[in-house]
């Protein structure tokens, strides 16, 4: 019980702070898919929470002349 009450409470300072933040904080899992995303990253980047979560932040942010370099070094 008091583990749930933890993960609660540290859930709750997490999102306190990252959606108080003027900084874009962006997670991105081992794929290089947008697992989060904050209101600033809306703000600053011009998508929204919705329609970046679960897209390669790579394919999205990376100027399109970089992408297959990219690909290329982390295959």
């Amino acid at each position: 019980m008091a583990t749930d009450t933890f993960s609660s409470e540290q859930d709750g300072l997490f999102r306190a702070v990252t959606n108080s933040t003027r900084d874009a904080i962006i997670m991105m899992d081992e794929q290089g898919k947008v697992s989060f995303w904050n209101p600033a990253a809306e703000h600053i980047l011009g998508y929204c929470a919705d329609e970046i979560i679960g897209r390669n932040l790579h394919s999205i942010l990376a100027p399109s002349r970089y992408l297959a370099q990219h690909k290329d070094a982390f295959a």
